[in-house]
Parts: structure tokens; sequence; C-alpha cells
């Protein structure tokens, strides 16, 4: 979707939610390191009628940007708040970080290396 789409949609949502968006190519890039999983369906004969199934995980990122933990709906908002809380004010440990987490390090090395042009 667009940005005019993606607006109205999270709209629904909190208005703090930024959607973000690209190029068919940069979705792609951007959903393989990430690792989120989605699918389009069509419903119907309408193209315009379609849904997107997809991963459902928030991300927490350091201010450069480095993958800190991620947050699944199996978490409670108190447990989000709180996750977030320990990140932000430095008191994180190892019981902070979700599992399989690589807490605060970048997530390039659990990357594929790059295809060849």
């Amino acid at each position: 979707d667009g940005p005019l789409q993606l607006k109205e949609y999270l709209s629904d949502w909190d208005s703090r939610i930024v959607g973000l968006t690209g190029t068919p190519d940069q979705i792609k890039d951007i959903c393989q390191k990430y690792r989120v999983y989605h699918s389009k369906s069509t419903l119907g004969s309408n193209p315009g009628d379609y849904l997107i199934d997809h991963s459902i995980l928030f991300y927490i990122l350091d201010p450069e940007g480095n993958f800190v933990d991620y947050f699944g709906k199996s978490l409670s908002v108190e447990d989000i708040a709180m996750k977030v809380f320990k990140y932000v004010t430095g008191t994180a440990d190892a019981s902070t970080h979700s599992p399989n987490s690589v807490a605060s390090k970048s997530i390039d090395h659990l990357l594929p290396p790059p295809k060849e042009a």
C-alpha cells in the first residue's frame, strides 16, 4: 500500500504508529531482514479487494537503528511497557530480553549473505 492507504489503515489503531512502505523490492528486502512473513490474497474477482496476512511483531531499536528486542502478541500491554521502560532507563538485564533475542546487537550477523548481482 501507499502512504495514504497506510495512514488511513493505521488511524484505526493509534495515531503515533508510523507505517513504512516502498517499492516491492524494498519491501521484500526489509521483510527478509526483519524476518517478517507476509502473503497477499485476493478476495473475489476485484484485484482491489485483498487481504495481507503477516507477522504480528513490534520491534524496539536503539538510537542507531540496531535491533534490541521484539514483542509478539503473547505479551500483555503491561509486559511490553515494563520491557520498554527497562530498555529506555538502562535497567534491562538478561531476564528482560525476549526468547531468541540478540538484545542490543545488530541483526546483520543473522541475515543471509547478500546475493551476488
